[in-house]
């Protein structure tokens, strides 16, 4: 068995599953809102979404996960309360805007952009005298350099390394567990409104990376064009639980609209080409979806 991709840190991709046995997963609106919401609650704190589209039996989203992001709070605030982790476990810190230097370089500086410097990575949530140890291995290519380590400057930038405010409190996400989350908090949900039991959702979920920009548009129509592909509709417009309106509304919207609708130039462009069927087996073929 193929394993599946892993999802990493900056890229883009599609995210695509269908229920057990091609059960349906969206019975009414109520449905549609709930896992709209737990879009918001567990994925949006990990990644970018770009394009959706949910369809009875089916979904797909255009993802970017995003980067230099932890988790804000962290099991010692849940052990002080425990009701209010539950609700704030998901939020999450920039931690690109932590002003922590992040290697020797960093911390050391160099007399010229032609000194070679051994890089390493600066250790987080440890003493400083573990950390001055560590250092201390690669001090060689550094002297070679003619840059001088004092011991108290570096303690003194190890500590701002583990300010508990910025990177000590905070764990680093695996988006796909997020994915997971999701999953198995809409199948406790529907098991529960409607009396079912077992699995939900085929496992494990597609993932498709995108680093093409060209394919990157077509798998916005494609996802836009699934609900006039599978009959629901005869143009993306006229169906309510995708991403193609939020792209050309104001309404406030996790979807990042401005950027999708920049992919196609502007708006009017991005109406017209949503006017063309796109290449649906070609696009499929590219998406591994058979």
């Amino acid at each position: 068995m193929q394993q599946p991709e892993l999802l990493i840190n900056g890229n883009y991709y599609h995210i695509s599953s269908r229920g057990i046995n091609n059960c349906t997963l969206f019975r009414g609106t109520d449905n549609y809102e709930h896992f709209a919401d737990l879009i918001e609650k567990y994925i949006t704190p990990v990644a970018h979404v770009f394009a959706w589209v949910l369809m009875p039996d089916h979904f797909h989203f255009l993802v970017r996960i995003k980067e230099h992001i932890g988790y804000k709070y962290s099991k010692e605030d849940k052990i002080h309360d425990p009701l209010w982790f539950e609700q704030h476990k998901w939020e999450i810190v920039d931690l690109s805007a932590c002003k922590a230097p992040d290697s020797v370089e960093t911390i050391l500086g160099s007399e010229s952009d032609s000194q070679s410097v051994t890089t390493f990575e600066a250790p987080v949530n440890t003493n400083v005298e573990s950390a001055i140890s560590q250092f201390s291995s690669i001090t060689t290519p550094i002297m070679n350099s003619h840059v001088t380590v004092n011991s108290a400057d570096l303690a003194e930038k190890i500590n701002i390394l583990n300010d508990t405010d910025t990177i000590n409190s905070s764990k680093i996400p695996k988006p796909h567990l997020h994915f997971s989350h999701l999953f198995n908090a809409y199948s406790k949900y529907i098991n529960e409104h409607y009396g079912r039991h077992g699995s939900l959702f085929e496992r494990p979920f597609k993932r498709k990376l995108i680093n093409d920009e060209t394919f990157l548009k077509e798998v916005v129509l494609y996802i836009h064009y699934n609900p006039v592909q599978h009959g629901h509709c005869k143009h993306p417009d006229e169906y309510s639980w995708s991403s193609y309106l939020n792209c050309i509304s104001e309404k406030p919207a996790y979807i990042l609209t401005d950027k999708v609708t920049d992919w196609f130039g502007n708006e009017a462009h991005y109406k017209t080409l949503h006017n063309t069927v796109p290449d649906i087996r070609s696009i499929e073929n590219g998406l591994r979806i058979y």
